[in-house]
C-alpha cells in the first residue's frame, strides 16, 4: 500500500532525531511513536505479540495526556545536531550548490568539543575537527559548503574542509594577519566568479571589510567602510549583490542603548545599502532610534526612559520596497519606503500609510528572519514560539504558529524544490524542518489587529489552571489527581485509567498528594496558615466533599509572611504523615520545619530548625532521612542531615557542616551513607571542598579510586555534589536533588533524570535524545530504549511489579502511562 508506506516513512522522518539505528527495535519504536496512527499501532502490536518471549518484552503507551502544541503545522523531518545544551549555534550552506550542509558543535565548552559538518540529506557527518579552544561562540559555512569558520576567544579560524587545510587572512599589502578578532563574519550566500566572498565587522564594530578567498588565502579587497559609531549589523541582500548596514548616530551605553550624553544626541539610525561590484552606496535613509506607542501607532520620541530602542532591521524588495523594523519588547512592523521621509514619524496620520505594526499577540521579538524570495517573515516571539507571516505588497497577510516543548535557539529559511522550508534548532539539540509553503498549511488571516485564536486559548488557560498534581498506583491502577482552578471555583480532577472524575471543592486549595494503595487524597491550603485535609472515597463518582476532615492546622506567628509545604510523604510502616515546611520571614530569611502526624490518633510532633537561611533546598528525602543544602550568607554554605522522628520521637540533626564557600572558585563534594535496615544506625557523613580546577588525581587521592572517578565525571557543571550510598547502590545528586549518576557494584552511569532506588529495572529519561531508557538493576546494562518525544519528563515511577510506569512533567502537568 503506497499510501501507507508514505505515512510510515513520514513518521520515521519526523522523529529521526529520536532514532538510534544501532540500539533500537523498530517494533518498539512504532509502539510508542505511532500511538495515534491506528493501522501502524495495530500492526506493531501484532508483531510484538509474535516476538514476545522470556527475554524479549515490548512496551506500549496505555494513556497519554499531553498538551497539543504546534498543531498549525507538523515538522516534516528532524535531525540531531550537537550533544549538550551548550551546542547552540548552527549555519547552513546554499542548497543551490549541492546537498545542504550544516555546521554545528558537539560537546561545546568541554574537553571533547568538536566542530562538525553534516550532510543534511544523508544525516551523515562528513567532517569534524577539535578546535584549538573548548568554547565556540559562533559557526558559519560558505554557500558551497567547502569553507567553514568558527569563533573562539582568540578570534575566527577558517578551514577548507575539502582540502583539510587552514586558511589565513592577508591585508592589502599581502602581509599575513594573525588571530583576526571580529564581532561578525558572514559568507556571501552566492559564489562570485568562482570566488568565495565574506564580510567582517571589526571587534569595535566601527569598520566593515570585504574579503575573497583564493587558494589558502583570505585576501583583503580594499572594499571597506569606516564609521564613527558602532555598526549594529550587516546583512547580504539582493542575492548577495549588495550589503546593508545600519548604525545609531550617537554613542550609547550597551544597556538599553541609552545615549551617553542624554542632553546632546540625535534620535536617528542611519541605514545604507552598498553595491558589492561598484562599491558605492546606492541607498541611504534614516529611521528613529527610539519610538513610543500612541493610540496603537508609533511616533519618534526623545524620551529615552519611556521610549523603545531599535534592535533589528531587515530589507524586503518584492513589488514594494520596505524595511522590517524591530524595536525593543514587542514593537515593530513593516515600513514601506515609497514616498518615505523621516518626518513621517512626527505625525500619526501620515505614518500609518507607510507603517504596518506587528500584531499585538507578538510577545517580544527575539529573532527575525526573511526567506530568500522575501515572501515570508519568521519572528521568534518568546522562547518557544515562532510566527511565520506571508508578506505581499509590503503588508503582512496571514500567519502560522510553531511551538516547541523546548527553548528555540535558532531558526532560518532554506529553499527545497522551489519551496520555502523553515529549520528550527532547539535546546534539545533537535533540528526540525517545517514546510511553510503549500496547500496543506492552515494559514490564519490577520483580523482586528490579531485578535485570533491565541487570545481565545489564553482566556481558556486563565479559566482552567492546574495548581498541583500527584500520582500513585492504587489497586494496580495508575491514578493521577490535579487541583484545578476554573474561574473562581476549585476542582479535584481524577484520572483513573481511562476514567476521568471531577469533584467540586468547597474552598481554595494549593496542592494535593496521593500515595500507593492509600485510598485518600491529601489537600493542602498554604498561604500563611497551613491546613491539611484528608478526603476519602475520591475514586468514586459519588464522592461527598463534605466527608473531608482536617487532620492538621497551623497558624504561624506574625513574623512569618508565608508558610509553604515543600514535601509531604506517607510512611506506611507506622501510618505517619511527614510534612516538610518552609517559612518565609522576609528580610530575616527562610526557616525549616518538619511535622510528623500519626494518622491513627491525630497526634503530631513539630520540629523547627531555628537557624535562618538566605535560602535552602531539599537535596534528598525518604521516610527516615532529610538532607538539605542552605546558604547562610553569601560566602557560607551548609549541608545538614536530619533523622525524621514520629509522634513521640523528635526529628533531630545528625550531621551539620559549614563551609566558607566561593561560588566561582570552589566545589563541594559530600558522601553520605544511609542504613539499608533502619534497626542499624550506620549513618556516616564525609565532605571536602575542592577548587573547580582540581584534577581527577586530587579527587581520587581524597575519595579513593571508585568515588573519585565518580565525582570527576559529573563535577564540571555542578557546584555541590552529594553522593548517597545505600547498600551496594549509590547516587550522586546536585543541590536541587537531580540525579546525575547512578552506580551499583562499581558500575556507573551518568545522566540527568532517573528514578532512585529499584530492584529489577530502573528508568532514565535522556533529555538530549528524548528517549526513556530502561536499565537492568544489577548489571546496569541498557535493556530497552523507548523514544518519547511528547514532553520533557521530570519523574518516572514504577508500579509494584514493574510491569508499567508513569512518566510525568510537572511544568505542564502532562503524563503518560506505559505498560508491558
Amino acid at each position: 500500500n503506497w499510501q501507507q508506506y508514505q505515512q510510515l516513512l513520514q513518521l520515521l522522518q519526523r522523529y529521526e532525531y529520536n532514532l538510534s539505528i544501532e540500539n533500537m527495535d523498530l517494533v518498539q519504536v512504532l509502539l510508542t511513536l505511532a500511538y495515534d496512527v491506528d493501522w501502524i499501532k495495530e500492526r506493531a502490536l501484532q508483531l510484538a505479540k509474535e516476538n514476545t518471549n522470556d527475554k524479549k518484552k515490548y512496551w506500549k503507551i496505555a494513556v497519554l495526556h499531553h498538551r497539543q502544541i504546534g498543531k498549525d503545522i507538523e515538522p516534516l523531518k528532524s535531525k540531531r545536531i550537537g550533544k549538550t545544551k551548550y551546542d547552540r549555534s548552527i549555519a547552513v550552506s546554499n542548497p543551490c550548490y549541492g546537498n545542504l550542509q550544516i555546521i554545528g558543535t558537539e560537546n561545546n565548552d568541554t574537553q571533547d568539543c568538536r566542530v562538525v559538518v553534516m550532510d543534511y540529506q544523508k544525516s551523515k557527518t562528513i567532517h569534524q575537527m577539535p578546535p584549538p579552544k573548548q568554547r565556540i561562540s559562533d559557526v558559519t559555512i560558505s554557500p558551497d559548503g567547502r569553507i567553514v569558520a568558527f569563533n573562539f576567544w582568540l578570534g575566527y579560524l577558517c578551514y577548507n574542509i575539502e582540502k583539510n587545510e587552514e586558511l589565513y587572512f592577508y591585508d592589502s599589502n599581502h602581509l599575513k594577519l594573525q588571530h583576526q578578532r571580529f564581532d561578525q563574519l558572514q559568507f556571501c550566500s552566492v559564489i562570485h566568479n568562482d570566488d568565495t566572498v565574506l564580510v567582517t565587522l571589526s571587534e569595535d564594530r566601527k569598520q566593515l571589510k570585504v574579503w575573497k578567498i583564493h587558494g589558502k588565502e583570505i585576501q583583503c579587497t580594499n572594499k571597506q567602510i569606516s564609521i564613527n559609531y558602532k555598526i549594529e549589523s550587516i546583512e547580504w541582500i539582493h542575492n548577495g549583490s549588495k550589503i546593508m548596514l545600519w548604525w545609531k548616530k550617537y554613542d550609547y551605553h550597551d544597556y538599553y542603548d541609552k545615549p551617553v550624553d542624554k542632553n546632546n544626541w540625535i534620535n536617528q539610525c542611519q541605514i545604507q545599502i552598498w553595491d558589492l561590484q561598484a562599491w558605492q552606496c546606492v541607498k541611504s535613509l534614516m529611521v528613529p532610534a527610539f519610538i513610543v506607542e500612541e493610540t496603537k501607532q508609533y511616533l519618534s520620541t526623545m524620551d529615552i526612559d519611556g521610549g523603545l530602542p531599535l534592535t533589528s532591521i531587515n530589507y524586503i524588495n518584492v513589488n514594494v520596497e520596505c524595511l522590517v523594523l524591530g524595536y525593543y519588547d514587542r514593537k515593530g512592523g513593516l515600513l514601506m519606503l515609497e514616498n518615505y521621509d523621516l518626518e513621517l514619524w512626527e505625525d500619526v496620520n501620515k505614518l500609518q500609510n507607510n507603517f504596518q505594526p506587528f500584531p499585538s499577540f507578538i510577545n517580544f521579538i527575539f529573532d527575525l528572519n526573511i526567506s530568500s524570495d522575501q515572501q515570508l517573515i519568521s519572528i521568534k516571539s518568546g522562547s518557544d514560539k515562532i510566527y511565520v507571516f506571508n508578506v505581499a505588497n509590503g503588508q503582512l497577510q496571514s500567519y502560522i504558529k510553531l511551538q516547541s516543548q523546548y527553548e528555540m535557539y535558532q531558526s532560518l529559511f532554506i529553499r527545497v524544490a522551489e519551496s520555502n522550508r523553515l529549520l528550527v534548532y532547539d535546546k534539545s539539540n533537535s533540528l526540525y524542518e517545517y514546510a511553510v509553503q503549500g496547500d496543506n498549511i492552515r494559514w490564519s488571516i490577520l483580523e482586528n489587529d490579531g485578535k485570533d485564536e491565541d487570545h481565545q486559548t489564553k482566556r481558556f488557560l486563565e479559566k482552567e489552571k492546574v495548581l498541583d498534581s500527584s500520582y500513585a498506583y492504587i489497586t494496580k491502577n495508575l491514578v493521577v489527581v490535579q487541583v484545578i482552578k476554573k474561574g473562581e471555583t476549585y476542582q479535584l480532577k481524577v484520572f483513573n485509567g481511562q476514567q476521568q472524575l471531577d469533584h467540586i471543592l468547597d474552598q481554595e486549595y494549593n496542592s494535593c498528594y496521593i500515595f500507593d494503595d492509600w485510598y485518600s487524597v491529601i489537600l493542602i491550603t498554604d498561604s500563611r496558615e497551613v491546613v491539611i485535609t484528608q478526603l476519602t472515597n475520591f475514586l468514586s463518582q459519588n464522592c461527598d466533599i463534605n466527608q473531608q476532615k482536617t487532620i492538621w492546622r497551623y497558624n504561624p506567628s506574625n513574623t512569618v509572611i508565608r508558610r509553604s509545604v515543600e514535601e509531604l510523604r506517607f510512611r506506611e510502616a507506622d501510618n505517619t504523615l511527614i510534612v516538610l515546611l518552609k517559612d518565609d520571614l522576609a528580610e530575616n530569611g527562610k526557616r525549616l520545619t518538619v511535622v510528623t502526624i500519626d494518622l491513627s490518633n491525630g497526634k503530631s510532633m513539630i520540629y523547627t530548625d531555628e537557624n535562618l537561611f538566605k535560602y535552602w533546598n531539599c537535596i534528598y528525602m525518604d521516610d527516615y532521612y532529610l538532607i538539605i543544602s542552605s546558604l547562610k550568607s553569601m560566602n557560607q554554605i551548609m549541608v545538614k542531615c536530619y533523622q525524621i522522628g514520629d509522634d513521640t520521637t523528635q526529628t533531630r540533626i545528625i550531621a551539620n557542616q559549614k563551609y566558607e564557600y566561593d561560588y566561582f572558585k570552589k566545589s563541594l563534594t559530600c558522601k553520605i551513607t544511609l542504613p539499608v535496615n533502619q534497626s542499624k544506625h550506620d549513618f556516616t557523613f564525609k565532605s571536602k571542598l575542592f577548587n573547580k580546577e582540581s584534577s581527577k588525581e586530587e579527587l581520587i587521592e581524597y575519595w579513593g579510586e571508585t568515588d573519585g572517578n565518580a565525582f570527576d565525571k559529573v563535577k564540571q557543571y555542578e557546584d555541590i555534589l552529594v553522593m548517597i550510598e545505600k547498600g551496594k547502590d549509590f547516587v550522586i545528586l546536585n543541590s536541587d536533588g537531580d540525579v546525575l549518576m547512578k552506580g551499583i557494584n562499581h558500575k556507573i552511569k551518568t545522566f540527568d533524570k532517573a528514578n532512585l532506588w529499584c530492584n529489577k529495572f530502573w528508568l532514565r529519561f535522556n533529555r538530549q535524545t528524548k528517549n526513556i531508557e530502561m536499565y537492568e538493576g544489577e548489571t546496569m546494562k541498557l535493556h530497552h530504549i523507548l523514544p518519547f518525544p511528547y514532553f520533557d519528563v521530570d519523574d518516572l515511577k514504577w508500579n509494584h511489579k514493574q510491569s508499567s510506569f508513569i512518566a510525568y512533567d510537572y511544568y505542564d502537568n502532562q503524563f503518560c502511562v506505559i505498560e508491558q
